[in-house]
């Protein structure tokens, strides 16, 4: 039986790559304190998260223990959507990226950074979430009545490229600057978002990440 719960406001999403985000909670015995979790009609929400189609199956012997525990997700989710989702202007996500700075930046932001630029160094750069530059260009091209189907013009991707690069980006303390560029988050603010979801009553993820000041994205020059 599906739970009555409100859904999260969310625009459909209208590029094809976005991938749908599914949640699946458990009770266990760390969430909830019991040894075993009778079986249970689950309480379920469906709706949008960070412009996705979005699935949250939750099992608990109590229902309305199950829907309290819902609620604490739902929570969750909609704090972290105020700061990574590119669909609210509001979002600390997308101030910095109109604005080029933040300060403070939230906790979230920094951690996903911090973490952001240890990818991007173990890839040699492959993973690189200042790309939104190449997106938008790509976005606008199809957007586009009888667009080319070979895509950008190469003057534009050419110039797309040069607002490319994560060294473009610079943490000081809780400052973030973004240099001529723009970030998208797509690649791993959902498995952050997922996390952080399951345990709405934790949300630090692991030991490492327990001091955001510590992770730097690039450093600042003294």
């Amino acid at each position: 039986m599906a739970s009555m719960l409100p859904a999260l406001d969310g625009p459909s999403p209208s590029i094809s790559r976005r991938r749908a985000l599914a949640v699946l909670a458990a009770a266990s015995l760390a969430a909830f304190g019991q040894r075993t979790a009778a079986a249970s009609s689950p309480v379920q929400w469906r709706g949008m998260v960070l412009g996705a189609p979005a699935t949250i199956t939750l099992y608990h012997p109590d229902r309305n223990r199950g829907e309290a525990a819902l609620r604490a997700v739902l929570s969750e989710i909609e704090s972290l959507e105020w700061v990574f989702s590119l669909f609210r202007e509001g979002s600390a996500l997308s101030r910095l990226n109109r604005a080029g700075e933040l300060n403070p930046a939230p906790d979230a932001l920094l951690q996903v950074l911090g973490r952001c630029r240890e990818l991007h160094d173990a890839s040699a750069g492959a993973f690189d979430p200042t790309v939104q530059p190449l997106w938008t260009l790509y976005a606008e091209h199809y957007g586009q009545a009888g667009a080319s189907a070979e895509g950008p013009s190469e003057a534009s991707l050419v110039a797309a490229l040069q607002h490319v690069g994560y060294q473009r980006v610079v943490c000081d303390g809780h400052a973030l600057r973004c240099h001529g560029t723009q970030l998208t988050l797509n690649g791993i603010a959902q498995g952050y978002l997922t996390d952080r979801a399951r345990h709405p009553r934790r949300p630090r993820l692991t030991p490492r990440l327990d001091q955001p000041r510590r992770v730097s994205c690039t450093r600042a020059a003294p």
